[in-house]
């Protein structure tokens, strides 16, 4: 289990806020992509794809909340379909879905 100061270090991590980033700009493309987006919908997608760094500032913070049960190399090695879905559903709140 990870101590609250080693998921405050791991905000730091680059590599796996680059693959939040990139989520992130992921779930603004779905959003857009949808047949009918909402206000909150475009609204979230265009600051994520205009800053997906700042988005993923706030994402990385909710995803490492959600994991505090494992350890740093398990939070490290998460696969990218666990991070998209995590992304997903905080995007989706984020949203106002």
């Amino acid at each position: 289990m990870a101590t609250y100061a080693e998921l405050f270090d791991l905000q730091n991590d680059s590599a796996l806020r680059n693959r939040i980033a990139v989520a992130a700009t992921v779930k603004a493309q779905d959003f857009l992509d949808s047949a009918t987006p909402t206000a909150g919908q475009v609204a979230w997608s265009s600051a994520t794809l205009d800053h997906p760094q700042a988005s993923a500032k706030v994402l990385t913070r909710y995803v490492l909340a959600t994991m505090k049960g494992k350890t740093p190399a398990e939070i490290a090695a998460l696969a990218d379909n666990n991070i998209q879905a995590k992304v997903n559903k905080a995007a989706d709140v984020l949203a106002g879905v």
